[in-house]
């Protein structure tokens, strides 16, 4: 874009098989996407304007992170339906936990100067039209037993699963796997 100039990435001393891969896709893109841009903005990367299958692909799994979490502060360790209904009722159902996500989903585009107010909305509307098949696709995730946040206990060790990491510590004398 004229007028707008950034910071090339240094190289990584450690590479990630995601980057390395990337990189020799296209190290235009990789450099891009790392490089920094202070005259248009204060994070990391060109700016990316909204694709809507990505963001709905963002608001079922977190969603599906949501609800897990929420399984879990309960105390709940398998997504049952009636355990699933219960906590759907306290986050306001399949529609209040998806419109939750998709306002989290989107305020990601709040400080980005390629998307304006009026481009957020008509992708809000579009993603709020598809609630019905994002509660679908959570439910195809929980009926796979896919509940990718949370802890449990096993063992006397407590498991910590994130989107993309899985921790054990040992758990607390006190902590209910102990009783």
């Amino acid at each position: 874009m004229p007028g707008i100039w950034g910071h090339w990435p240094t190289t990584p001393a450690l590479w990630s098989y995601s980057s390395l891969k990337e990189m020799e896709v296209c190290p235009r893109r990789w450099m891009l996407s790392r490089a920094t841009y202070p005259d248009l903005w204060g994070r990391r990367g060109y700016p990316s304007l909204p694709v809507i299958a990505a963001i709905f692909g963002n608001v079922v799994h977190g969603v599906v992170e949501r609800l897990a979490q929420a399984l879990a502060d309960a105390g709940i360790e398998s997504a049952t339906p009636g355990a699933v209904i219960s906590v759907l009722g306290d986050q306001g159902g399949w529609r209040g936990i998806v419109v939750k996500e998709i306002e989290h989903q989107l305020a990601r585009f709040a400080d980005n100067p390629r998307v304006g107010l009026d481009r957020i909305e008509r992708v809000r509307e579009e993603l709020i039209r598809r609630t019905p098949q994002a509660g679908d696709q959570v439910t195809v995730f929980l009926g796979l037993g896919a509940l990718p946040a949370g802890q449990r206990c096993i063992d006397g060790r407590r498991i910590s699963v994130g989107q993309a990491e899985v921790a054990a510590v040992a758990c607390d004398p006190w902590h209910p796997c102990r009783a």
